[in-house]
């Protein structure tokens, strides 16, 4: 609990391990993977987490050059993305619950399939190459900026007035909403 990791040190979460509070920076990182939990961590500076098949790191907060990878079977829960921060979401990870991406953070994928399931994008946020599919959300309030996405099978994408989505393909079932102004 509370654990500090940098200089290039690493806290592994693994088979029903939990890991809670611990901050990451210069070059120190997680791996949360088969079974681990990691609870409230915060990346910033240089630290990593990466949550491979099997993981869940829930309320997780990434900032300030910090970085979340999901890798295929890795979940992320209630993630919070702002000043500089990435979560980037690799083939079949997921970010689930609800992620907030603000004030510099950005949220990438590394192919348009990749899964999400409700993400905001406040103002300073950036969505990129995010696939949008059935049963997700992804709101791009004012201020936001979504580029790139793919939005299918009943996905949404809700453009609010004074954000921008540049980009986007809406394919077969996939629905765009678009406010005024």
């Amino acid at each position: 609990t509370g654990t500090s990791v940098g200089g290039g040190g690493c806290e592994d979460v693994v088979r029903a391990g939990v890991g809670s509070g611990a901050s990451l920076r210069t070059r120190g990182w997680a791996d949360v993977s088969s079974g681990g939990v990691a609870s409230g961590t915060t990346a910033s500076s240089g630290g990593a987490q990466y949550v491979w098949s099997g993981g869940l790191a829930s309320g997780t907060t990434v900032s300030s050059g910090g970085t979340e990878y999901l890798f295929s079977g890795g979940t992320s829960l209630n993630t919070t993305v702002l000043n500089g921060g990435l979560e980037f979401v690799w083939d079949a990870g997921l970010a689930s619950g609800s992620t907030v991406v603000s004030s510099g953070g950005v949220i990438s994928a590394q192919t348009a399939g990749a899964g999400i399931q409700s993400v905001t994008v406040s103002s300073g946020g950036r969505a990129i190459a995010l696939g949008v599919s059935s049963g997700t959300t992804l709101d791009v309030k004012a201020g936001g900026i979504a580029q790139s996405l793919y939005v299918y099978n009943g996905g949404l994408l809700t453009v609010s007035s004074g954000s921008v989505a540049t980009g986007t393909t809406i394919s077969s079932g996939g629905h765009e909403s678009i406010a005024a102004g």
